[in-house]
């Protein structure tokens, strides 16, 4: 499970496949905090994107005077 900087090289996977993969890890393996951090960045995604769409909707609903 490495990083692949290049985007024209290879494929990388996904955060949940990452998360997935990782999730049977001892916690003393140095991966164990990557898991984490990968599902609290899939989380933050998720959740901006969502502010987003609510602010996007909000924005262009008509208004009644």
């Amino acid at each position: 499970m490495g990083i692949n900087f290049s985007p024209t090289s290879d494929t990388m996977g996904a955060l949940p496949t990452m998360i997935n993969a990782g999730r049977d890890q001892p916690p003393q393996f140095p991966g164990y905090e990557r898991v984490w951090a990968a599902a609290l960045t899939l989380i933050i995604i998720v959740m901006l994107l969502n502010l987003l769409a609510r602010f996007i909707a909000r924005a262009t609903t008509l208004k009644e005077k």
